[in-house]
């Protein structure tokens, strides 16, 4: 699922850039270049977390909607990834002028919707883009971090992407048809 994400603001940055600036921009999601060599824009996910404020606690589904039946099954969990778009080129003024675009396509458009995803992507509901700033000393950590030299980026958090494992739990709490027993002791 978060792979499916990224590729989505993958294409729709990449698709942006180009139309914008008038040529071709290489954007990969990828890890930071510890030489820096590289000369394209990165997509680095720098940190996962769970986003408690829409924790939903329901534990059953319907799976068909004119069934009366209930399944149990765990809530889902929406995450929020912290994403650092970074411009790795040789010439600094051409890394600004895309890390001045790419804020510019998420102050124009930073709500992604169903609509807005592809026909083979079933599984994204909505995807919020927002800005992500960090003090001097969280900045200066996370280049430490990154084992890099400092690049211009920008942090992005995207949020609300949901996750739900389809398996059904008995009335135990167990998987139905997995003998899991790690946690049991004997």
């Amino acid at each position: 699922m978060i792979d499916i994400a990224l590729s989505f603001i993958n294409k729709y940055i990449s698709n942006e850039l180009s139309v914008r600036l008038g040529s071709t921009i290489d954007v990969n999601i990828d890890s930071i270049n510890k030489d820096a060599s590289s000369d394209n824009l990165l997509i680095t996910l720098i940190n996962i977390e769970e986003e408690k404020n829409y924790k939903n606690q329901d534990h059953y589904r319907k799976d068909n909607p004119d069934d009366s039946g209930y399944k149990t099954v765990n809530p889902e969990i929406k995450l929020n990834l912290c994403v650092l778009f970074s411009a790795q080129k040789n010439d600094y003024t051409e890394a600004l002028k895309q890390i001045s675009c790419v804020i510019t396509i998420f102050q124009g458009k930073n709500v992604f919707e169903k609509e807005d995803f592809p026909a083979d992507i079933t599984n994204l509901d909505t995807l919020i883009v927002e800005l992500y700033s960090l003090t001097f000393e969280q900045n200066n950590s996370l280049w430490q971090t990154l084992g890099s030299k400092m690049v211009p980026a920008v942090l992005y958090k995207i949020k609300l992407l949901s996750m739900q494992d389809n398996r059904v739990l008995d009335e135990t709490g167990e998987v139905r048809g997995i003998g899991l027993n790690i946690l049991r002791k004997s």
